[in-house]
């Protein structure tokens, strides 16, 4: 194992304020790496040297004995009982012997801690390269990736489906930071293990049939209670090779909550926007061109509100604050420049379809 220089200095600083005693903190070749003299930072310490080569406590009675060395006790830290560095405490030995147990069990502390920082941050982007492969479709081997997760203690499910979350950045870090610790935390609360975090706003978690359908109420009221800071669109159950395709169908949903008043939605609960989601881009924009062309971006407002209103003059008239006369004008208007006539059902689906893919 090897000890950074900077965690030594932090084992060096913190021993020092407890006992106030001069400190050097020696690395397996001998090497003082850290200490409160930093004139003596980068020389050779021979009594730590001799400390890790026998596993032993070495006791310095006088500056001359070993070279490199003043007078002090030096510890051998040992991590599975292998040594990995020395704490040397400089000054008579009658008088820093004492803190001896204190500043190996201190360092013994903050590596172990080191070694469970690192064993996580390896579990995690093991965790992140796997969903990462799987939704940007670059899966090598299902079944080296289903023994991967085996190893790493995650049961393999038949089907997954995406759980998408897109924060809203404009909003202040504090609330940031705020809200993905919550996410993080729903994630633990519901047992889901396969999440990660992507640049610059989303959280993408991969949860199973059971969580998909017995915890939909606990995702729908997490997304309620957040509604101001967060997007969540859920893609359709599908097995690991094919979560490109649930990926996909998680960002369709993310994209038809621009029109509802929810901030959350689940892909298997679309109709039309099914079809309309995998539509090539270049299709979509002929038909929006051919249906839209003529019409100015308050016309597309007026008969994206009217439709959704189900056709419903006086309500859209109260929602968009006109007249019932200067609604029944617009929509004139609208027929005129489209030849298409929003009162008439046929005529309304046809526009309908055309305001969906422009949004």
């Amino acid at each position: 194992m090897k000890i950074s220089r900077n965690l030594a200095g932090q084992i060096v600083n913190v021993i020092h304020e407890v006992c106030g005693c001069p400190i050097n903190f020696i690395n397996r070749s001998g090497i003082i790496i850290a200490s409160t003299d930093t004139s003596r930072i980068d020389s050779f310490h021979a009594a730590g040297y001799q400390a890790i080569t026998n596993h032993n406590m070495v006791v310095v009675e006088s500056d001359s004995v070993y070279a490199g060395t003043k007078e002090g006790v030096n510890y051998p830290i040992l991590i599975d009982h292998i040594p990995i560095a020395v704490i040397g405490i400089t000054g008579p030995v009658s008088e820093v012997s004492r803190y001896g147990f204190l500043a190996t069990k201190v360092t013994e502390i903050f590596i172990k801690e080191q070694q469970l920082n690192k064993q996580n941050e390896s579990y995690q982007q093991q965790i992140s390269y796997i969903i990462k492969s799987c939704i940007y479709n670059e899966l090598d081997d299902i079944e080296v990736l289903s023994d991967t997760l085996r190893e790493l203690s995650i049961p393999v499910s038949p089907q997954y489906a995406v759980l998408l979350f897109r924060l809203h950045k404009r909003y202040n870090t504090s609330n940031i930071k705020m809200i993905e610790y919550e996410i993080v935390h729903l994630f633990e609360r519901l047992s889901i293990k396969l999440y990660t975090y992507i640049y610059p706003n989303e959280f993408i978690a991969l949860i199973d049939p059971d969580t998909y359908y017995n915890q939909r109420e606990s995702i729908e009221k997490f997304c309620s209670l957040y509604k101001q800071l967060i997007f969540v669109g859920v893609g359709s159950l599908a097995p690991l090779s094919l979560m490109s395709s649930s990926y996909s169908h998680a960002k369709i949903a993310l994209k038809y909550l621009t029109q509802s008043a929810q901030n959350y939605q689940f892909y298997e609960d679309f109709t039309i926007e099914m079809i309309l989601g995998n539509m090539p881009d270049s299709l979509r924009q002929q038909y929006v061109d051919k249906i839209l062309a003529h019409l100015t971006e308050e016309d597309i407002r007026l008969l994206s509100f009217y439709l959704r209103n189900e056709c419903n003059l006086k309500k859209t008239a109260n929602d968009l604050f006109l007249h019932v006369n200067t609604m029944q004008y617009k929509l004139d208007k609208i027929t005129t420049k489209t030849g298409f006539n929003p009162r008439h059902f046929q005529d309304a689906v046809v526009l309908y379809l055309a305001v969906l893919l422009n949004e």
